[in-house]
């Protein structure tokens, strides 16, 4: 029987380094760097992060054995992918990782205030005329997609053919993350008409006010072909209820059975990522930076997904930062009593 307190650690030995894809906008970076201090400070074993722009494809990364976590996995954008991959024994996806995460598209509130009639997919179309010649001489207002390598690309690509909205919009595909973000702010600082697509967990729909486009119900079949570069009939469905998740390889699990069980419990209230990503951005701090300030001002999230001495390990290497290097400038609240 092994001593009181005792805790499993796991063994890295047999694999030295944990592969962890760590995608390009800012909350995945910032779970990666939670769940890696963790691991690394609490578990004793090495992380290397492996970014989304230097893989060939996510499926095909995942097929190779190439990528061991994926902390912050946006299900719905490869269904029947993971579905697939989970019957052949090579990655499984764990436990939602956010409440109310969504994706969609929006427009800025200054005009949904002034045109009424605007937050409807049905309704866009007839409004881009109007909006034409404030814009350029194609007479096209910009509607900002993600970047090319996002699946959601593909799926905003679909649903303009679906609603025959393609002729209606000068469509922008960034190259990162951060030219869309960047985009966005520009046009509603200029105040143009525009639509664009984004997501929640994200500082920007905190930052700014939108209005959510209303779409008809999703549907499985339309969605999963609208997922498809070569989606023989685009169908007309609103995205999903979103489920954001963990995911970790079959070969990760059993060799680290431990850490596996650690990442099942990690979860958060999107508002809570929504005010991580605002005190990033207002501070202008790394996603390094807003993970040590989550561990060391949430600990009543964190310490409930990890075991006892895992989590003096982290603490003490918390207090060893606070003693013998500048810490990141803090937050005080109580993420209980928000």
């Amino acid at each position: 029987m092994p001593p009181l307190g005792y805790s499993a650690i796991p063994d890295c030995s047999s694999k030295p380094e944990i592969r962890m894809l760590a995608f390009s906008w800012t909350s995945s970076q910032i779970l990666t760097e939670i769940e890696t201090i963790i691991i690394e400070k609490g578990f004793g074993c090495r992380v290397i992060h492996i970014p989304d722009h230097q893989i060939k494809g996510l499926i095909t990364s995942l097929e190779a054995n190439d990528i061991d976590i994926i902390p912050e996995l946006w299900e719905n954008s490869y269904t029947n992918e993971l579905i697939r991959l989970n019957k052949e024994g090579i990655f499984k996806v764990l436990d939602n990782v956010y409440s109310n995460a969504r994706e969609g598209w929006f427009i800025p509130e200054y005009l949904a205030q002034e045109y009424s009639g605007l937050d409807s997919i049905y309704t866009l179309g007839s409004y881009t005329t109007m909006f034409a010649r404030l814009e350029n001489e194609d007479k096209k207002i910009a509607f900002i997609s993600c970047p090319v390598f996002w699946t959601c690309s593909t799926i905003n690509y679909n649903l303009l053919a679906a609603f025959n909205l393609h002729d209606k919009f000068r469509t922008i595909i960034p190259t990162s993350a951060k030219e869309q973000q960047e985009l966005i702010i520009k046009y509603i600082k200029e105040r143009k008409p525009f639509v664009f697509y984004y997501w929640s967990p994200a500082s920007l729909l905190g930052e700014f006010s939108f209005t959510e486009i209303t779409m008809p119900s999703y549907n499985f079949r339309g969605h999963q072909c609208n997922s498809q570069l070569n989606c023989s009939a685009p169908y007309p469905s609103g995205y999903p209820i979103t489920d954001v998740s963990t995911g970790v390889s079959f070969s990760f699990e059993k060799n680290h059975p431990e850490i596996t069980k650690m990442l099942r419990k990690v979860y958060l209230q999107t508002n809570d990522m929504n005010r991580l990503l605002a005190w990033a951005k207002m501070g202008e701090n790394s996603p390094r930076d807003v993970a040590l300030h989550f561990l060391r001002n949430y600990s009543i999230y964190w310490t409930d997904w990890v075991p006892h001495d895992v989590k003096l390990k982290v603490k003490a290497y918390l207090e060893d930062l606070t003693l013998h290097r500048t810490s990141p400038r803090s937050l005080k609240e109580n993420p209980s009593s928000q």
